[in-house]
């Protein structure tokens, strides 16, 4: 019997930001490794994990994941499981098309466990001008990060989890195409 494994990406919310949840990314390799999934790696330092699995059921590596890295690291991970099928359409398909980021703007998509259900209507500009929310789709929303005349960029992430009532975790648009 074959068994086929299907490519994920892992994205745990809050590691290594702010001095807070620090792990090595060898060490977080090591702990997928331990839970038996295969060609692990990680990208960058924020706690994004590729790795291939011959589980398709979503829910269920969630849990594992989350059940074993609390028990390992003794804090609770939130982890947010997408397949690189899924993102290869994500980008294909991009409210981003068209769209230059820049100095001014950069671009980011905040994933969901569930799917989401927009109370605003769209494209929402935050009260500030500090970030641009364009679309909601399935379990992420896209949004734009603007420059502010003190140098600081818009806050995404803690603003669209605020607009929307659920807790996601914010990558930047560059990282997931580069992970991808």
């Amino acid at each position: 019997m074959v068994n086929f494994q299907t490519e994920y990406i892992a994205f745990l919310r809050g590691i290594n930001v702010g001095g807070h949840k620090i792990i090595k990314m060898t060490e977080l390799a090591g702990l997928f490794q331990s839970m038996g999934f295969t060609d692990v790696k990680t990208y960058i330092q924020s706690g994004n994990v590729l790795f291939s699995s011959g589980e398709n059921e979503e829910g269920k590596l969630v849990s594992t994941i989350e059940r074993r890295m609390e028990s390992v690291l003794g804090y609770k991970v939130s982890v947010i499981l997408r397949t690189t099928r899924y993102l290869r359409d994500m980008i294909k398909d991009s409210p981003f098309s068209g769209k230059t980021a820049g100095k001014e703007t950069k671009f980011y998509v905040t994933f969901y466990q569930g799917t989401l259900i927009s109370k605003i209507s769209l494209p929402y500009r935050s009260p500030k001008d500090d970030f641009e929310i364009l679309e909601v789709r399935n379990r992420e929303a896209y949004s734009i990060s603007i420059l502010m005349p003190d140098g600081s960029y818009g806050n995404v992430g803690t603003m669209i989890e605020k607009l929307f009532g659920q807790t996601g975790t914010t990558r930047n648009w560059n990282t997931i195409v580069k992970m991808v």
